[in-house]
């Protein structure tokens, strides 16, 4: 009897013990739920969301986000010692604010950064949980008297190149480097600066044209490779460009839909908080990015993060990681497929002649966005692959930004896709590129669009060698012309209402 009742008493116990498990895993799940949530509030509101706990202590670790923005390793240290002297008692007080209050509390306040000040609206919350823990979110405030956005925090980044050719080249945008961002914007807008010149500024001229030199590498990535991409880590973290690797889900080799491939790298269908997007990323080799695919993806990032336009493929942003040279670009995902699928109609449902022309003119609209700024930029790949369609309703949208160029003195020759290429192309080796390169691109992409045709070779004399032309060819129209299909030419004059 005893004994029945000493077991009876264990099973008691352990199921009591049992039972508290639970419950504390229940309240550890729903404290998770609240921090995430919480976290997601505050990210949508600041630059950069950080978790300290009760004794200063910044709990984020490893994040290159966060250290570019500081532009040193926080992880570890005290809150505290980023914050200027004179408002480290106004930090404090925002903190025990935050931890009576429970809400989301706010504070202007000055935070330091390379030994430099700079404006910040500060936000902090309390997180409810058996271990005191605070959300704190940072956005960066700008004004026009104040430090010059992207001037400061880059110029400091280069100081260490020593060389006085960048103060000569500084003294010449000087004024450029130092408008912000928004004041750029409604400088263009009156006509006084065109994205042509927010791309090509010297300050980040010398860091896109060394990795655009990148050939090979050879034990490791070079360590100027590694520079010039922490430095470009911090231009995305000053205009908002820069993204983590936790912000997205990428799916299991297995599960992974591959939207496209091509030769220095592979698209994929990944989540971006929720929502679904294109991600880019270069082919690896034992968990390093191979020399030759870095220029073009740092070409395209140089490119995407000033180009905005209803017609081109949206850019959300990058995931670098300097150590491994790698660049992986994440832009919106267009549910459709390439016009030379569309136009050719393999697989995908027939466009109507209306339509094709309907995709033109986006495509139209797109190059002439492109070629009207200052200077002008080059896509120097149009073709059917690098144009996507959607179907619900009909539009085209242009992508794939790795050859593009700014057109200006000194600027790298310009490459494409032979079938594609402009003639001038071939026999200056890509040097004498202008906007009218794009549009003979454009001219072929019209005659597969409206045929759907895919464009003859042009009259090349060896394989191997690209450039090399059949004799006469630099002379000679008709070796370039072809013929259109005669029932293409009847639809489009139907179309037009001619007889």
């Amino acid at each position: 009897m005893y004994g029945a009742w000493q077991n009876e008493g264990h099973v008691r116990d352990k199921w009591l013990a049992q039972r508290r498990i639970q419950e504390q895993a229940a309240d550890f799940a729903d404290q998770a739920a609240v921090r995430s949530a919480i976290e997601l509030l505050t990210g949508t509101l600041s630059d950069i969301v950080l978790e300290i706990n009760s004794d200063m202590t910044i709990m984020t670790t490893g994040s290159v986000m966060h250290d570019s923005f500081f532009g040193a390793s926080v992880g570890g240290k005290n809150f505290t010692e980023l914050a200027c002297p004179v408002d480290r008692d106004r930090l404090l007080e925002l903190l025990q604010r935050a931890s009576r209050s429970h809400v989301l509390e706010s504070c202007p306040m000055r935070l330091v950064r390379h030994s430099r000040d700079f404006e910040a609206q500060v936000m902090a919350v309390a997180v409810l949980c058996k271990v005191p823990l605070f959300v704190v979110g940072i956005r960066e405030e700008h004004n026009s008297t104040q430090e010059s956005a992207a001037g400061d925090v880059f110029a400091y980044s280069l100081e260490d190149d020593n060389d006085d050719k960048r103060q000569a080249e500084g003294l010449a945008d000087g004024m450029l480097q130092g408008v912000h961002n928004n004041q750029a914007s409604d400088l263009r807008s009156q006509g006084a600066l065109s994205l042509g010149e927010s791309l090509g500024t010297n300050r980040t001229e010398r860091i896109f044209s060394d990795l655009a030199k990148v050939s090979t590498w050879d034990g490791g990535v070079d360590p100027l490779v590694q520079k010039r991409l922490r430095q470009v880590c911090e231009l995305g973290c000053t205009e908002h460009w820069l993204l983590a690797w936790d912000e997205l889900e990428i799916p299991s080799p297995e599960e992974a839909v591959v939207l496209g491939k091509g030769g220095f790298g592979v698209v994929l269908l990944a989540t971006f908080h929720g929502c679904q997007v294109a991600l880019k990323l270069p082919t690896t080799a034992d968990g390093v990015a191979p020399a030759r695919s870095l220029p073009s993806f740092a070409n395209e990032l140089r490119m995407l993060r000033r180009l905005r336009h209803p017609k081109v493929v949206l850019f959300y942003g990058a995931v670098i990681q300097p150590d491994l040279g790698v660049v992986a670009l994440v832009s919106e995902f267009v549910d459709g497929t390439t016009l030379q699928s569309a136009a050719t109609s393999k697989g995908q449902p027939a466009l109507g002649m209306p339509e094709r022309w309907w995709i033109l003119l986006d495509i139209s609209k797109a190059l002439r966005f492109m070629h009207g700024q200052t200077p002008e930029i080059l896509h120097g790949d149009l073709k059917g692959c690098n144009i996507m369609v959607e179907y619900h309703p009909v539009r085209a949208k242009l992508l794939d930004f790795g050859l593009a160029r700014l057109h200006k003195k000194g600027m790298r020759p310009l490459g494409g896709t032979t079938r594609w290429r402009a003639p001038e192309l071939f026999w200056s080796r890509g040097r004498a590129a202008t906007p009218a390169a794009d549009v003979f691109s454009f001219g072929r992409v019209a005659f597969l669009t409206l045929t759907g045709l895919i464009p003859p070779a042009p009259p090349i004399k060896h394989a191997n060698d690209p450039n090399s032309l059949v004799d006469g060819a630099e002379t000679s129209e008709e070796l370039w012309a072809f013929a259109w299909p005669a029932t293409a030419v009847s639809s489009m004059k139907q179309l037009l209402g001619c007889s």
